[in-house]
């Protein structure tokens, strides 16, 4: 309660000791961002080495994260592609792997013939689910012990059935009738959210989620069905084209010196010129002096008077191409508002190369 006496008012030192859930998740993004960066190049780096496979898996999850924090903040509507089922049973065993290690413990999978033929959509949710079940798994296993998911095609048509089972002792009758309530949790460390989120995700992508009858000396059993997806909307390969930046002259300004290092890395392998600020002052000094193709900015600095910098900015620089960065839901500058394009925060380096490439090239064109 506050000085005041009104049980509902917030005091100062209360207000001050609450989560800044905008900070976090600016910060969670500028991580992101880092980690898919530099994952990128260490994985060209090891290209053909015993390294290269699992920098490849923890790129891959990396990227997913990104799915899910864009999500999370209003972005990317738009579904993932189709994944083959298999793949993502064996990204949740690959990716755990050396956590089972530690614990020596194993993890197993068996797909039936059937079951490997089908695909999915909402891949990342769908390992969410699996992930979070095979950790509780190794929590309660003793060591020597195994996880296991097996998957078949379900009794329903257009369903698939996971099962995962584990080495514990099972859930305590006193404990299966909230086993998926918010704020339990069997798993050390853990904030009792994992199983209560597996459901809700379940539920909104047309699944079940289900523990199954207790059997003694057989561990927990989760019983998870989940929509496949017509095999005839499965997307092709993807191909990622390298671009070249050679002759542009690019300017990239983050408060962040690991995003800005970062950036200087990778355009710089692609033949541009890149020059790096703190603070859109610095960018400004350096403006009036010479000029640049494109400019990189991070929006977060900008805060009410981003509309109006930018506006000051391009009328200023006609030429100067901006490329807007920023975690925001909507930064408040758009293509169709202010002409600057947006990338959303996190984002990996072939993205952010790409746009560069495409505003620059849409510029000649008008000229």
């Amino acid at each position: 309660m506050s000085a005041s006496g009104d049980p509902d008012a917030v005091s100062e030192s209360e207000a001050d000791s609450e989560p800044d859930l905008g900070a976090a998740l600016h910060e969670v993004s500028n991580g992101l961002t880092v980690i898919l960066g530099w994952l990128e190049q260490a994985r060209g780096l090891a290209a053909g080495t015993e390294l290269e496979q699992p920098l490849e898996v923890a790129l891959g999850r990396a990227r997913r994260a990104r799915r899910i924090a864009r999500c999370a903040v209003g972005a990317d509507p738009a579904r993932a592609a189709v994944e083959p089922l298999a793949a993502i049973v064996e990204e949740c065993v690959l990716g755990l792997s050396p956590e089972a290690a530690k614990k020596r413990i194993s993890i197993g999978s068996a797909i039936d013939a059937a079951a490997r033929k089908l695909f999915v959509e909402a891949g990342e949710r769908l390992l969410q689910i699996l992930t979070n079940l095979v950790l509780n798994g190794l929590e309660v296993t003793p060591t020597s012990g195994s996880v296991h998911i097996h998957v078949s095609v379900g009794s329903e048509p257009g369903t698939a059935c996971f099962l995962v089972t584990d080495g514990g002792p099972g859930i305590p009758m006193t404990e299966r009738s909230r086993v998926f309530a918010r704020g339990l949790s069997g798993r050390s460390g853990g904030a009792g959210i994992g199983l209560a989120h597996s459901l809700q995700i379940a539920s909104e992508e047309g699944g079940r989620l289900a523990l199954l009858p207790f059997e003694p000396e057989k561990g927990a059993a989760f019983e998870l069905a989940w929509p496949t997806a017509p095999v005839a909307s499965r997307q092709g390969p993807h191909t990622v084209r390298v671009s070249s930046l050679t002759g542009l002259n690019v300017a990239v300004v983050d408060d962040d010196l690991s995003i800005v290092e970062l950036l200087d890395m990778v355009l710089s392998a692609r033949g541009a010129t890149v020059s790096t600020f703190a603070r859109h002052d610095q960018l400004e000094e350096a403006l009036a002096r010479g000029s640049f193709d494109v400019a990189l900015l991070d929006a977060s600095p900008y805060g009410a008077g981003l509309g109006e910098a930018l506006t000051r900015l391009k009328a200023a620089h006609p030429d100067l191409d901006l490329v807007l960065i920023s975690g925001a839901m909507d930064p408040g500058a758009t293509v169709d508002r202010l002409g600057v394009t947006w990338i959303r925060k996190p984002f990996d380096t072939e993205e952010v190369i790409e746009v560069v490439r495409v505003v620059r090239a849409k510029t000649r064109a008008d000229k």
